[in-house]
């Protein structure tokens, strides 16, 4: 491949980068293979060979057939189905074609028909189910890709990113209808007016944690326009799903029904990305329910209601500058122009002592960040002429599938942005904010006592967790303007911070001068009482 071939070669998946199923960045995987790799169900073609998830892969195979029984259509028919965009996903993945392209590929997943027996059974293949070892190969795939099966489980044992195993067109159509069935019988179940009692609704139930992990990460994707496109053989709610899985990061669950988001006429490439934009909009007020108790509004392509297209993720108005002025100006290299010697080392404490309150967001999005001036209220005593500002955001709940979604949204970020303009780093910037704020334990303690930061993780782990991504993610442009906000208030207001500072740090001296001088007084006074009494 000469230059001129390489350089198209790299256009071409630049142009496609916000549709590719990206692998985790490499400068992000130090955080550790739990926001990598799945723990219980692989989506899609890059883990589906490893060990833990083989149990799932059968468990699989039962999910597509309680969807043909509960549909009433064939193997063929969602194959038939699958094979219409089969092409279209493969080339969004990095997976290499097998080396018998012609045939099946011997390593691919096989979903037959629906059988009398209550569970699918595989293809036959001359002897029938292969053996796996214990990487969950068998070995006649291993015969048939030669070393390179090898070289992956080796390159996985030793902490390398992990490549794909070899895939015919055959085993991928396979997989893809497999996993996308899977994922949609997933979806229909999880909706708590549509559990019927069977083992495998138990089973989805248990470990729906575990699956509700797993289909969030970046490597473990399918294209949303496959599951939209099968959804059209049985449709479902998609959107009020994901508007659910968001809830993860709110410090309070709701048992009324989640309503579907605005979605704006926005396409996303996968079920993350549905995520983030979710967590980066603001919930409408719930629709009025149905006779069946659902949204009035038909479903559109993408299972969520049919709503007005407005404007597209990537075209959207810029919003309202975070420190309350106009969106600043660009630079000749198309970038925000910044304020010269804007400081990254602010703490909460910090914050306090220049006059900068912490505050938490009436609504949990990503975009719910701004500096803006005090309003009426229990700062007034403190700040009578309210010339303080306060730092809003929103309130995030850290637990174990929450803090996997918000490293993973953050990666897909990594992979697509184009710049760092607003839209593209929302949720770095969000990070990178709580990363400026993060320096010790005690700064998580605190803002733990303003409710800016709750959940199950301790103080040690969430700062470990967001000061290890912040330093490696770029710096938003919302990031940027905030920090631009804080050092122009410095600038604008910096006699009053003087006076706000000195009694920040010495109120209790000051107070016990005056309560001494107060002291001494009373004892003159009472002195000066005496010597008069006397002379009398």
């Amino acid at each position: 491949m000469n230059q001129g071939q390489a350089a198209a070669v790299f256009e071409g998946v630049y142009a496609r980068r916000l549709d590719m199923i990206h692998r985790f960045p490499p400068g992000l995987r130090a955080l550790g293979t739990r926001y990598i790799e799945p723990l219980f169900v692989a989506i899609g073609p890059y883990h589906r060979h490893l060990p833990r998830v083989q149990e799932m892969e059968r468990m699989k195979r039962v999910a597509v057939h309680q969807f043909m029984q509960d549909t009433g259509l064939d193997w063929d028919a969602l194959l038939a189905a699958a094979g219409v965009v089969a092409a279209q996903a493969r080339a969004l993945y990095d997976i290499p074609p097998a080396q018998n392209q012609g045939g099946d590929d011997p390593a691919a997943v096989q979903v037959p028909e629906a059988a009398d027996q209550g569970e699918p059974q595989p293809h036959e293949q001359g002897a029938g189910q292969q053996e796996q070892n214990q990487d969950g190969v068998g070995p006649a795939a291993e015969q048939a890709l030669g070393a390179g099966v090898q070289e992956v489980l080796a390159a996985g044992h030793h902490g390398i990113p992990l490549p794909p195993l070899p895939m015919s067109n055959a085993g991928f159509q396979e997989m893809l209808c497999i996993d996308a069935f899977f994922l949609l019988h997933y979806i229909s179940m999880r909706d708590a007016d549509n559990v019927p009692p069977s083992a495998l609704a138990h089973l989805f139930y248990s470990r729906r944690s575990l699956i509700d992990n797993d289909i969030m990460l970046l490597e473990n994707q399918i294209p949303f326009f496959v599951l939209t496109h099968l959804n059209e053989l049985h449709p479902i709610f998609l959107r009020p799903f994901v508007a659910k899985l968001a809830t993860n990061f709110h410090g309070h669950k709701s048992t009324r029904r989640i309503p579907p988001f605005q979605h704006h006429g926005y396409t996303p490439p996968h079920l993350l990305a549905l995520l983030r934009f979710c967590m980066k909009e603001p919930v409408p007020a719930p629709p009025a329910p149905d006779a069946a108790g659902g949204p009035q509004q038909a479903p559109d392509a993408g299972g969520g209601p049919q709503q007005a297209p407005d404007v597209e993720d990537g075209a959207q108005a810029p919003a309202p500058d975070a420190g309350g002025g106009a969106p600043p100006a660009l630079d000749a290299a198309g970038g925000p122009q910044q304020a010269p010697d804007v400081s990254i080392t602010f703490t909460a404490i910090g914050l306090e002592e220049i006059g900068i309150n912490l505050n938490v967001s009436d609504r949990n999005r990503f975009t719910d960040m701004a500096i803006r001036k005090r309003s009426f209220g229990p700062h007034l005593f403190k700040d009578p002429l309210l010339l303080g500002r306060e730092l809003v955001l929103p309130q995030l709940f850290l637990g174990n599938v929450s803090s996997n979604y918000l490293v993973n949204m953050a990666a897909w970020e990594v992979c697509t942005a184009e710049s760092y303009v607003e839209r593209d780093t929302i949720v770095c910037s969000y990070i990178r904010i709580l990363a400026m704020l993060m320096h010790r334990e005690d700064d998580v303690h605190q803002l733990r006592a303003v409710h800016l930061m709750e959940g199950e993780l301790t103080d040690r782990e969430t700062l470990d967790l967001i000061t290890s991504l912040g330093k490696h993610l770029p710096m938003g442009e919302r990031y940027v303007r905030m920090l631009a906000s804080i050092e122009e208030y410095k600038l604008v207001t910096w006699f009053w911070i003087a006076v706000h500072k000195l009694f920040y740090l010495y109120f209790k001296k000051i107070a016990t001068f005056f309560a001494a001088i107060g002291s001494l007084a009373g004892v003159f006074k009472a002195f000066e009482l005496v010597l008069v009494k006397k002379h009398q």
